[in-house]
């Protein structure tokens, strides 16, 4: 008894340090600020500004026309209202989602098999999610939603209880508002089971259980009856569409899916190849196993993951393009829920083998990361920190009133512009007028790809229409520069490129 309590306070203790590294970039002040994640903070904003919620999220990759749900924007928005857009603040609530995940986690591999898959399961998660703590979006919805999904529909296949259909349904309905290219294929093959189950076991009627999604996908419903059924005619439209709209050979994208099937089973960082065979041959056996062992208790949850897992990717197909890893990292923490449970199926020393390779290569991945923390943070544009401090290094030169504009590789600029947004919050007393032109003009200039400066002296001279050199320059060891401009009259009323992009460019 002593020794079994030790290992669960172990196990917890490990757990903790794993979201101590978790949170090792808020409780610096810093989170992950790629341009989507600066995108997002602008679609609060304009939330916030215009005292409306969007009913769209940010457009899907793989089909023009169609776009994620709001819901990420929704419950990210109390937090940044409430905080008044400070990214770190919202870095906190990411952390508190991942405790709700590492919670659901545990309690789904407590009701499916024993606590202890439950404390394994949470630290293996804990420690596979350091990489991107720092930098959710809206897929990471869709991965605290999908062991929830999974458990509810193994529940009604056990049970018949239309409440846990009615669930699954739900679930599903929340992941497509979360990640569509997750939750679109898991609709479709809980209706291929449904179908055939149903039918079997005479419950035809249960099937009646999917319209609960109409309360889920309402916001998709809502916006196309505004938008002359803009997003169902982009879904129509791509079946048959050309392969990647040119962009890719069916071969190209036939090794995408193989690289995916390999790789993202688990999180592995850095694992080579065999690493990877390994991992999938093991999860492969698992599936075998409980295929062929038809008295195994938990032979239904190991199948019905084996079935979504596998069952996806010929789905895939359909997106005409690469399936990414955010894309499919909801099975993530379903995978590590078989993975840490397989010690009841397996021998005990081939469990132990996987368990400690995945977690040993985790944690060497998760050191790299936080021991190169300090050098990231300070000088990433990647860094919400770096883009604080270029903007406030802008407020510290500007006068009372000053035009800026913000040059980018992909024209967008959303790092430093909601970081300009935000620095000029605190400082309330200052008038900003962004891409327009003013006596004082600021120019924030990012790297391009080799370092080549051409094109960012050709934009500011075409685009802007500023032919004259800055009074003030300040170049960063990144590459990323500061110009200020003093303009006359005359310099300050002929007009920018009208189709510069000054606002969001996501709908």
């Amino acid at each position: 008894m002593f020794l079994k309590r030790l290992f669960k306070i172990s196990l917890l203790l490990f757990i903790l340090i794993g979201l101590g590294m978790c949170a090792y970039p808020v409780l610096h002040n810093d989170l992950g600020y790629n341009t989507d994640i600066a995108r997002d903070f602008l679609i609060l904003q304009d939330a916030v500004t215009t005292h409306k919620l969007p009913l769209i999220g940010p457009r899907t990759g793989g089909i023009d026309g169609l776009f994620h749900g709001p819901l990420w924007t929704w419950i990210n928005l109390p937090v940044f209202i409430f905080s008044h857009g400070n990214p770190v603040a919202t870095g906190w609530f990411w952390i508190f989602l991942i405790i709700c995940l590492l919670l659901i986690v545990f309690y789904v591999s407590t009701k499916v098999f024993n606590k202890y898959v439950g404390l394994l399961s949470a630290l293996v998660l804990s420690f596979a999610l350091v990489g991107n703590s720092s930098s959710f979006l809206n897929p990471f919805g869709a991965v605290l939603i999908s062991p929830l999904f999974l458990y509810f529909f193994y529940k009604y296949i056990n049970s018949l209880k239309i409440i846990y259909l009615l669930l699954t349904f739900l679930a599903i309905g929340l992941m497509i508002q979360f990640e569509v290219a997750f939750g679109g294929p898991m609709l479709v093959l809980t209706i291929v089971y449904l179908l055939f189950f149903l039918f079997k076991t005479k419950k035809m009627s249960h099937f009646l259980s999917i319209f609960i999604l109409l309360i889920p996908l309402s916001t998709y419903i809502l916006f196309d009856l505004r938008h002359n059924f803009l997003q169902l005619k982009s879904i129509l439209g791509h079946i048959g569409s050309p392969t990647g709209n040119g962009r890719e050979t069916f071969i190209e994208i036939l090794q995408n899916r193989k690289d995916g099937i390999l790789h993202t089973i688990m999180s592995i960082p850095y694992a080579p190849l065999l690493i990877c065979l390994l991992v999938i041959a093991f999860f492969i056996y698992i599936a075998l196993k409980s295929y062929k062992n038809k008295n195994l208790k938990y032979r239904q949850f190991y199948l019905l993951f084996t079935y979504f897992y596998f069952g996806y990717w010929p789905l895939s197909f359909y997106l005409n393009g690469d399936v990414q890893s955010y894309h499919v990292q909801p099975f993530l923490p379903m995978a590590i829920i078989v993975l840490c449970s397989s010690y009841l199926v397996v021998r005990r020393e081939i469990f132990a083998v996987i368990f400690l390779i995945i977690l040993y290569f985790n944690f060497t991945y998760d050191s790299a990361i936080l021991s190169g923390f300090a050098s990231f943070s300070s000088n990433s544009p990647g860094s919400w920190l770096f883009n604080y401090h270029l903007a406030q290094r802008v407020f510290s030169l500007a006068p009372k009133e000053f035009g800026y504009y913000v040059f980018t590789a992909d024209e967008l600029g959303y790092g430093p512009k909601y970081a300009i947004t935000y620095v000029n919050r605190q400082n309330p007393n200052k008038i900003v007028y962004p891409y327009i032109k003013k006596h004082i003009t600021f120019i924030v200039l990012a790297p391009v790809n080799g370092g080549d400066n051409n094109n960012r002296t050709w934009w500011v001279k075409n685009k802007v229409k500023i032919n004259k050199e800055p009074i003030t320059a300040i170049d960063y060891p990144n590459g990323y520069r500061i110009e200020e401009y003093s303009l006359t009259d005359d310099e300050v009323k002929v007009p920018s490129d009208p189709n510069l992009m000054s606002g969001l460019f996501y709908r």
